[in-house]
């Protein structure tokens, strides 16, 4: 048999509502944790970077080297047969000759 749905017992029947809890709040921060392995590896990479920043900041042609290798040339220094033979062997073997 089909009961009313406004006569079920169980809909009729009242529940007693009860305040809402609070919430306790947690006041937890977050963490992190940096491995030694890690800050070493930055450190590296602190260092390469100074060293590549000196790198690019040093000129290209150094000239205190090239006004004394001019020097020596005008004064004659190089004009010995065994430097010329040593700069010439140094010349081919960087041409891989």
């Amino acid at each position: 048999m089909v009961q009313s749905i406004s006569r079920t017992p169980e809909i009729q029947k009242l529940t007693e509502i009860k305040p809402a809890q609070p919430r306790k709040v947690v006041s937890q921060k977050d963490t992190l944790a940096i491995s030694s392995e890690a800050k070493a590896a930055l450190q590296r990479k602190k260092e390469i970077q100074l060293a590549w920043e000196a790198i690019n900041a040093a000129p290209d042609i150094r000239e205190d080297k090239v006004s004394l290798v001019r020097e020596r040339l005008n004064n004659g220094l190089y004009n010995q047969p065994n430097i010329i033979e040593a700069c010439a062997e140094k010349i081919m073997e960087s041409m891989g000759l």
